[in-house]
């Protein structure tokens, strides 16, 4: 996403060696990063193991809390590899080595269930204030007249692309069912891949992604280019969530039903 944000935006080249060094700081370094977070995690949790003890559950919380953002942030923001993959391996360590220390799993699974919440209710509220800005905003880029048949556009080639995928892909799906060994795959067929085909939901990660670009490019309310641009990505991204929840979501209960 910032490989080619930057080429659209910044105007960035995509120099081979450029790629390839891109994808090896973040693909690489991102992981290791969570790895060693992970670890350094379970170190802390290991410190705070009386499941009879309050205060050891309440510092488990804290402690799982810390290490995830302080993962994404040493990884973004001082490394400056994928955040992301180094909270993702950071989350994998901890699910597989974590549980037996673990002295409340239900409070810290209802914890986190809450600010999964939170977190998704505050990305979809201000990418919706966001792009309504951009809508009314009349330096900011955005044109209903032109960018709204834009939007609907992509969002039918969204659809018609998976589709697609779906179809190349299907032969090697369908090769993972070995009849001669028993529960090695699982057949695809034509009903799943119909709800797969339709089900491909956007939302708290594109929108979360998309506002990044913006407030980066944001420039103080002053009239550039780079302004405008960040304003037009998060006005479509914001088209294709809500088009894929409102159309999308909406129609998976009927089409499951006809499907049978």
């Amino acid at each position: 996403f910032f490989l080619f944000g930057g080429v659209v935006v910044d105007g960035d080249s995509l120099e081979p060696g450029r790629v390839v060094r891109f994808c090896l700081r973040l693909a690489v370094g991102g992981p290791a990063i969570g790895v060693v977070f992970g670890f350094g995690t379970l170190f802390l949790l290991l410190l705070a193991v009386r499941r009879f003890e309050e205060v050891d559950t309440t510092l488990q919380v804290v402690t799982t809390i810390v290490s995830a953002y302080m993962s994404f942030f040493v990884a973004e923001h001082v490394c400056a590899s994928s955040g992301i993959l180094s909270c993702v391996f950071c989350g994998l360590v901890l699910a597989r080595y974590a549980p037996p220390l673990l002295t409340n799993p239900h409070t810290i699974h209802t914890v986190w269930s809450t600010l999964e919440f939170v977190a998704n209710t505050l990305i979809f509220l201000l990418s919706g204030v966001l792009a309504m800005k951009a809508i009314i905003t009349n330096r900011s880029g955005v044109v209903l007249k032109r960018d709204l048949p834009v939007a609907l556009s992509v969002y039918a080639a969204l659809n018609a692309s998976r589709a697609l995928m779906l179809l190349v892909v299907w032969p090697a799906i369908a090769a993972l069912e070995d009849p001669k060994t028993k529960g090695a795959g699982k057949f695809l067929s034509r009903k799943e891949g119909c709800v797969m085909a339709w089900g491909g939901l956007r939302g708290a990660i594109s929108l979360a992604l998309a506002i990044v670009v913006t407030h980066d490019h944001y420039d103080h309310g002053k009239d550039t280019a780079k302004a405008r641009r960040g304003a037009q990505l998060l006005f479509h991204v914001a088209v294709q969530a809500f088009l894929t929840l409102a159309v999308n979501g909406a129609a998976a209960g009927p089409l499951l039903r006809a499907l049978g």
